[in-house]
């Protein structure tokens, strides 16, 4: 019988992305928007709870404490864009995992099966991940709605001094094309041609838009140009209205977001060995 999975989390979009992963992977997934319907579906037996913090209303702190008393053995995995906020709060409660937005799509499922399976998760390479004398190196494919959510991770990822790697960047913009389902065909085409004539070593994409139903996330994943993981990130709403983007006068909440992902890329890169020795020191985060 197929493990269930619930995914509590008030961003509609990035829910719909696990429950496309989860199921993928052939899990029962069901979705919770609030800790309050969180707690009328645990009334079922859920194997492995994915949890956010920050929700309105009751917080996942809260939950998990009711989880920890009322469902003792559902495994929990803390996915959250609040790590610094919310790590200290949990620490006299019992979970699994705790990850920070932006996510590896590879590293969640590979951590979630670990878990469900009683197997121990690999850390084999954490050393290199401080080791600042190692540069990753691929190639990146963005999905996004449009250029100018881009723009600022285009400045971010073209200069090594601020992402500490060196990259290759390629882009595909789908909106408004991504909320009319006729035209799902038609971006699994062009994202099929992107994979084929780009052959991206990691895919990066908002999760409006691997959100979309089976037309991002199973194009990519059933594509023979799969490539080795997809990273699903969220965005702010002054990259949108951004026109003339300065990276020097970006807000803090973009740089850290922008510093998240990049330092996510960077342990993708390393898991997969996409990376090679220098002897000039590069920035680690």
């Amino acid at each position: 019988m197929a493990k269930k999975i619930l995914i509590v989390d008030d961003e509609r979009d990035l829910t719909n992305s696990l429950k496309s992963l989860f199921s993928e992977s052939g899990y029962h997934a069901d979705v919770a928007q609030n800790a309050n319907e969180a707690k009328k579906k645990l009334n079922h037996d859920f194997d492995l709870i994915i949890l956010d913090m920050k929700m309105p209303g009751i917080d996942g702190v809260s939950l998990l404490a009711d989880i920890n008393k009322e469902r003792p053995n559902s495994k929990v995995i803390i996915l959250t864009g609040y790590g610094t906020e919310y790590k200290d709060k949990v620490n006299d409660l019992k979970y699994e995992k705790f990850f920070t937005k932006p996510f590896s799509a590879v590293v969640l499922a590979n951590t979630a099966e670990d878990i469900l399976l009683g197997r121990k998760t690999q850390e084999d390479k954490q050393g290199l991940f401080n080791d600042p004398l190692i540069m990753p190196k691929a190639k990146l494919l963005f999905i996004d709605l449009d250029i100018n959510y881009f723009v600022p991770k285009n400045v971010f990822f073209e200069e090594q001094s601020q992402c500490g790697g060196g990259y290759q960047l390629k882009y595909v913009f789908v909106a408004p094309k991504i909320f009319n389902s006729s035209y799902h065909d038609e971006i699994k085409e062009i994202i099929e041609r992107e994979l084929a004539a780009f052959g991206p070593d990691i895919v990066l994409g908002n999760q409006v838009v691997i959100a979309s139903g089976d037309a991002i996330y199973y194009s990519i994943t059933n594509s023979k140009y799969k490539p080795k993981d997809i990273l699903i990130y969220s965005n702010v709403k002054e990259e949108r209205e951004t026109e003339e983007y300065n990276i020097e006068k970006r807000s803090k909440i973009a740089d850290e977001r922008l510093n998240n992902l990049g330092k996510l890329v960077r342990e993708v890169c390393i898991r997969n060995n996409l990376y090679e020795k220098t002897d000039k020191p590069i920035k680690i985060f």
